[in-house]
């Protein structure tokens, strides 16, 4: 019975883990998307990186804690 409950505490982290890998694909492809139309627009690309990768440390850091809290 306990080692029916590791097996299952296990896949729940597995699948959580799993699930916050594609919430991060999907954010950073978002990320990549909003990039190329504002570059398309012409606005410098040193900037526009600057601001996303700001972004994306602040959506990561959000994913780590969340992971850590449960």
């Amino acid at each position: 019975m306990l080692r029916n409950i590791q097996i299952k505490i296990v896949l729940i982290f597995m699948v959580l883990g799993m699930l916050m890998l594609a919430f991060l694909g999907i954010t950073f492809a978002n990320q990549l998307q909003i990039i190329n139309s504002e570059v398309l627009n012409g606005q410098n690309v040193s900037d526009v990186v600057i601001i996303q990768l700001e972004r994306i440390k602040i959506i990561t850091l959000f994913t780590i804690v969340v992971f850590a809290i449960i």
